[in-house]
């Protein structure tokens, strides 16, 4: 039993020295992108592959079309000639008549990954060098594109990535989601990047040069990976070039309907990260379980002082890193406190779900992931 209150006081510790350097890596941040964007505008070509008309698919889409920036084009992607986004898509085409907008409907499969496939459909109607690719459910402020484009006045910036956070609706999975990936993936992002390069993207939005695009493969070789995103960025550092974070954290629309679809989610993503990042995975495990692990020390340690102090200072530090990345945030929502302590269980059993199986399911097809990242679709 004492070698077990050791070990976990050591990881209560090593939990709370995180925190205290993720609170660092935030500030930092937090002063990057109060920096005066340069003024570098190329044209831009926008990727927005869609499936199924989600909540909120409308002002998503409008958000991109409401750019402040001088030249860009929009190109829609769809593989299903039936899919419930078209209508959505052509309400958008009307309204915005005076925009580049494009609709492409095709069905082409070039690999199992079905978005890096409608991606690579898209790609051939981007008229720009600079590539600019974002989910449906991604919703901007007006000068995401002059953020987007801002790390590439760099020439040796092959890509790059954005921060998000999320925009939930009224659901409470849907807030944990939010609350989920401000208070943890976030400072998770800024605290590996503070150690080392950048070596993958984040699919929410990300943005690449044509031609480095196409040294690595195009699309066509992202679609046989279950991350295209984060081998997207792998192949650009091995290609020679850097990934860079762009200045701006965005917003995610979050709707999590029902408690299958969130966990659903969840250990997909989880199991995503564990593949792409074995061991960055791994130490995730101190990154969102400081709380827990503080609580669990001190009952096991029969309430004493030091457990009291461990706790406390977890506490104190878990609620300070929530607060400052709400400063970061564009459309930052009521505080949720009360969701911590459900946040951080639900967050450690996705992370235990994770660390096993490479089966999953992607927008109702089966797939078993390899342990070189790549998708073998399964029959259901």
């Amino acid at each position: 039993m004492d070698i077990f209150l050791t070990a976990l006081f050591l990881l209560v510790l090593a939990a709370d020295l995180y925190l205290i350097w993720a609170l660092r890596c935030v500030e930092v941040f937090r002063r990057e992108i109060r920096r005066p964007l340069p003024p570098h505008h190329p044209f831009i070509s926008v990727l927005k592959p869609l499936c199924g008309d989600e909540p909120g698919l409308y002002e998503n889409l409008q958000s991109i079309c409401l750019q402040d920036y001088p030249s860009w084009q929009v190109i829609f992607g769809i593989a299903d000639e039936d899919d419930s986004a078209i209508p959505v898509v052509r309400r958008i085409m009307a309204e915005f008549p005076q925009r580049d907008l494009r609709l492409v409907i095709d069905s082409s499969v070039s690999g199992p990954n079905r978005k890096a496939s409608n991606l690579a459909n898209m790609v051939r109607f981007a008229e720009a060098d600079l590539l600019v690719i974002s989910d449906s459910d991604m919703r901007f402020e007006r000068d995401y594109l002059a953020a987007a484009a801002a790390p590439f006045d760099d020439p040796e910036t092959g890509a790059a990535t954005s921060l998000f956070s999320g925009l939930p609706d009224a659901g409470v999975l849907s807030r944990l989601v939010a609350l989920n990936l401000s208070d943890w993936f976030l400072p998770a992002v800024l605290v590996a990047r503070s150690f080392w390069e950048i070596r993958f993207c984040i699919g929410a939005t990300m943005a690449i040069r044509r031609n480095v695009l196409e040294e690595i493969g195009g699309f066509e070789n992202l679609s046989a990976y279950l991350a295209d995103d984060y081998q997207l960025g792998r192949f650009t550092v091995e290609a020679g070039y850097r990934v860079r974070l762009m200045p701006q954290v965005v917003n995610t629309v979050v709707h999590e309907p029902d408690l299958r679809s969130f966990l659903g989610h969840e250990i997909r993503w989880a199991r995503t990260v564990r593949v792409s990042e074995p061991v960055g995975y791994s130490f995730s495990f101190l990154a969102n379980n400081a709380l827990s692990l503080g609580v669990l020390y001190l009952v096991l340690s029969g309430f004493g002082l030091a457990g009291w102090i461990l706790c406390l200072t977890a506490f104190g530090l878990r609620v300070l890193t929530h607060f400052r990345v709400r400063e970061l945030l564009t459309s930052p929502l009521p505080s949720a406190l009360w969701l911590m302590p459900l946040c951080d269980f639900l967050s450690f059993f996705v992370w235990a779900a994770g660390l096993s199986g490479r089966r999953i399911s992607w927008r109702g097809n089966r797939f078993i992931v390899r342990r070189d990242g790549r998708l073998e679709e399964q029959s259901f």
